[in-house]
């Protein structure tokens, strides 16, 4: 709904709209105090494949977007039974 448009003006409507504290919030986004810990997660993510949201893993295996359910069920069914799996789209299949 916000992409390209992330910004403090946006973060502090929401924290407002959740009836935050806004003061304190809007302190703590321009102390910049958790920069450091956010590029260091991005690049941990980034190297591991997750580039969307949501991504999850599947013992080491990626699935990307928000898929059914029933994909994550087919994939952890796949790993227990030992099958070479993936998934595109959202759509599983078995190798």
């Amino acid at each position: 709904e916000n992409n390209g448009n992330l910004n403090r003006g946006l973060f502090v409507s929401i924290a407002e709209d959740l009836k935050l504290d806004t003061v304190a919030f809007a302190s703590c986004i321009d102390s910049r105090k958790y920069t450091e810990q956010i590029r260091k997660d991005l690049a941990e993510g980034q190297a591991v494949g997750a580039n969307s949201t949501p991504t999850t893993f599947v013992n080491g295996k990626v699935i990307l977007g928000a898929c059914p359910y029933s994909v994550f069920g087919q994939a952890v069914q796949a790993e227990l039974d030992g099958k070479e799996w993936s998934v595109d789209r959202c759509q599983f299949s078995v190798r």
